[in-house]
């Protein structure tokens, strides 16, 4: 629906984007918390791995719905997860 509207109608566009960007702040903010806790190392981009899980939730939805299964949407998720892990401090 997004890449429908977005190309179409721009005060749609404008309010996908805002709603995107606040879903995407929210992951911001937290991977922010988590690396100035120290759960993450000091760093750490968290504005780039919000994106990214932002992207594999989408990518991964998209691609669960057109094949009637939850496996890409598992699959996205986990690569994206498996990132921020790898940034975790032991």
């Amino acid at each position: 629906m997004s890449t429908e509207l977005s190309d179409k109608d721009e005060r749609s566009r404008t309010a996908l984007a805002r709603a995107f960007g606040d879903w995407q702040q929210l992951l911001v903010e937290t991977l922010t918390r988590l690396r100035d806790r120290g759960i993450l190392a000091a760093d750490v981009d968290p504005h780039r791995l919000g994106t990214g899980l932002l992207a594999a939730l989408q990518g991964g939805y998209i691609l669960a719905q057109n094949a009637h299964s939850s496996q890409p949407m598992a699959d996205a998720l986990d690569m994206a997860l498996d990132r921020i892990n790898s940034f975790v401090e032991r």
